[in-house]
């Protein structure tokens, strides 16, 4: 038996190009982490900058999502984490990833964040996980994530929470001419 892992492969699709079945397979595979509600994922994932898809066999096995986030609630995400000036408007929230539990760890998670990175080029991206979440730690790291701020309770989860960035500057400069296309 070889050691080999499977090959993922991670397809990326704007919602709007997405047929209402697909979109309701990525509604359905996030649910199965049970911590985002189904109002939320039909309000948002329509309105997605891009979808992630990663394929096995043909199989749907994981999703993940970028969306440009709600500018007030994230700018007070960046405040309870102790990093106001970090808020960047222009960020693109990272969310959503989930893969189906009999699937994890063949890849899925390794390969959307591969196409995530390569889509983003560059571009500064924030999310958020539980602090306590080990499984998350230590791959958003080796994925050029870090920490931002302290570990915070948002209103919107009981749990402490963790506000992760890459690519974002130390403090927000809108003058600045960098890369967010």
């Amino acid at each position: 038996m070889s050691d080999q892992k499977p090959d993922v492969k991670t397809i990326l699709r704007r919602p709007i190009d997405c047929a209402p079945k697909l979109l309701q397979n990525f509604i359905d595979i996030v649910l199965i982490g049970g911590e985002v509600p189904v109002a939320n994922l039909r309000r948002g994932v329509p309105s997605a900058d891009m979808l992630f898809f990663a394929v096995l066999e043909k199989q749907i096995i994981g999703v993940s999502c970028l969306r440009y986030p709600n500018a007030n609630f994230h700018k007070h995400l960046f405040e309870k984490a102790g990093v106001p000036e970090m808020y960047n408007p222009l960020s693109l929230e990272a969310c959503w990833l989930c893969v189906k539990p009999e699937y994890r760890g063949v890849g899925a998670w390794s390969s959307i964040f591969k196409a995530r990175t390569e889509y983003t080029e560059g571009r500064p991206t924030h999310a958020l996980h539980r602090a306590d979440n080990k499984l998350v730690s230590d791959p958003v790291k080796n994925m050029g994530y870090s920490q931002a701020g302290i570990d915070f309770y948002a209103d919107t989860s009981d749990d402490k929470l963790c506000l992760i960035v890459k690519n974002h500057d130390p403090v927000f400069d809108p003058s600045k001419k960098m890369k967010y296309c």
